[in-house]
């Protein structure tokens, strides 16, 4: 596997799922959580192309729809891409940011940090922690830089 995403649930069973990515074909698979605590069977949800992302984000629910989204950034472009949540499988891609998202080094879901009702998304730059709040839409409002260097703290995220 190339990525491995702690999602949220996406089955709609109520536990947390895990989200991969087969390194050989670029597939998305759902492996959805059991009342044991541990991973169910492997379910294929994405053909091949998903090694063309280098971050994947899962987060609660963006878009006022009930079910937890997933962000992907493209490594080729830097575009930051919502895949809203299904049932057991994610909605068609919406753009919800322009190039640029390469330069941050971590993305990370924090929940709603803004205290408005919606997901935020964390990233560094390398030195600075940001904030993006979480619109109604899917997308993000415009970054908010914290007063917290993040330089000394490689490999945190």
């Amino acid at each position: 596997m190339s990525r491995l995403v702690g999602y949220g649930d996406l089955s709609g069973d109520g536990r947390a799922d895990l989200l991969t990515v087969e390194r050989s074909t670029g597939r998305l698979c759902l492996y959805t959580g059991t009342a044991a605590g541990t991973l169910g069977a492997r379910t294929l949800i994405g053909n091949g192309g998903w090694n063309a992302m280098n971050a994947l984000v899962g987060v609660g629910d963006l878009n006022g729809d009930g079910r937890a989204g997933l962000y992907a950034r493209e490594a080729a472009t830097g575009k930051l891409w919502l895949y809203p949540g299904r049932h057991g499988s994610l909605g068609p891609r919406a753009l919800v940011g322009g190039g640029g998202w390469n330069a941050m080094d971590s993305l990370v879901a924090n929940g709603d940090r803004s205290a408005d009702g919606r997901p935020d998304l964390l990233a560094t730059d390398g030195h600075w922690l940001f904030r993006y709040r979480g619109l109604s839409t899917g997308g993000v409002a415009a970054a908010e830089k914290t007063s917290a260097t993040w330089w000394s703290l490689n490999g945190v995220f």
